[in-house]
């Protein structure tokens, strides 16, 4: 519905914040799962399975990545539960909430009407209609910078 689409982020912002992890992390395979509903990622190294497996499959899945990159949904739950480091995108709903508890990283900007869930989703703390800035206007690059130090201060704290 209407709110639910104010939860995701672009597409096309995750496709350009993969590419910039591949800068950053060196070369990644991306498994794309989730439902036919969820807008295919353009770039090299997707493969694509949407629609293709079972909730316990997609565990599987997910199970064996590196991290997970996704929006505020049932699936960065499952990740989560998994074990996989898992970064949720928020923009209106509350991370303290929603962000799954086993290795979850909130990816957020910190607006001034974050989250609008504490009151209407949709509608800023003023009364205000949302304009989803959130989500509009949050950059790839900050989403990309946000995992690449999460994994990069990992790595040299296992170095040592």
């Amino acid at each position: 519905g209407k709110n639910w689409a104010l939860k995701e982020y672009p597409a096309a912002y995750y496709s350009d914040a993969l590419r910039i992890l591949r800068t950053r992390l060196g070369p990644m395979s991306v498994v794309h799962v989730g439902s036919l509903d969820d807008t295919p990622l353009e770039g090299r190294g997707v493969i694509d399975v949407r629609g293709e497996y079972t909730l316990p499959e997609t565990a599987e899945i997910l199970k064996q990545c590196d991290f997970f990159l996704g929006n505020d949904t049932g699936l960065s739950w499952l990740s989560s539960a998994v074990g996989t480091r898992t970064f949720s995108v928020f923009g209106p709903t509350d991370p303290v909430k929603c962000l799954p508890p086993w290795k979850g990283v909130a990816i957020k900007q910190e607006l001034w009407c974050q989250p609008c869930q504490r009151l209407v989703l949709g509608v800023r703390p003023d009364g205000s209609p949302c304009n989803n800035e959130c989500m509009r206007d949050f950059s790839p690059k900050m989403v990309a910078s946000v995992i690449a130090d999460t994994i990069d201060r990992r790595k040299s704290y296992l170095d040592k």
